[in-house]
């Protein structure tokens, strides 16, 4: 049966076939084996993913020439990367891409029209029909977006409303990473 969705937060429309969710799935990738352990993530080195993230947005977001900073994890040729082995960007852009821009104009107007935070609401959605949900732990959740808009999207969401990533505290970076 198929089903049409419209993300809240960006306003896209995406048609679903419901019953292919009960055709079995595999994620696991032979050529990259599943680790037996990750490396520990430690509050005093400045390389570990929360604290150079942090440190390097805070360093960036005050140049004048940096109007929005976009952090992503990439993997493969496949997700447009020349890297074949998974791993994370922090990225300072000159400009401020229609997409984010798009999402603020309808967190803005869903706040004139609802009261409240587009974000809070989606994430307490979230966690109240649970269906979604991947993982959640003391100060984030991820989960699967109502509206997808791609096989494997994942967002997440802090517990707590901020409005920017510059604002994580050191307990919420240890959650966060690995």
């Amino acid at each position: 049966m198929r089903e049409i969705r419209q993300n809240l937060i960006t306003k896209d429309w995406v048609i679903f076939a419901t019953d292919r969710g009960k055709r079995p799935h595999e994620f696991a990738d032979p050529q990259f084996p599943e680790p037996t352990s990750l490396p520990q993530y430690k509050a005093s080195c400045p390389f570990c993913v929360g604290n150079a993230f942090r440190t390097r947005y805070q360093q960036i977001r005050h140049d004048h020439r940096i109007e929005a900073i976009v952090i992503f994890k990439n993997h493969g040729v496949k997700a447009g990367t020349s890297l074949e082995h998974p791993h994370s960007q922090l990225a300072g852009l000159p400009i401020v891409p229609f997409q984010f821009r798009m999402r603020v104009d309808e967190a803005i107007r869903y706040f004139d029209d609802h009261g409240s935070c587009l974000f809070c609401d989606t994430i307490t959605d979230e966690l109240h029909c649970g269906d979604r949900i991947i993982t959640t732990t003391e100060f984030f959740t991820a989960f699967i977006p109502y509206a997808a808009l791609s096989p494997f999207h994942i967002w997440i969401f802090p517990l707590r409303h901020t409005s920017s990533f510059e604002d994580i505290t050191d307990a919420e970076i240890a959650d966060f990473s690995p």
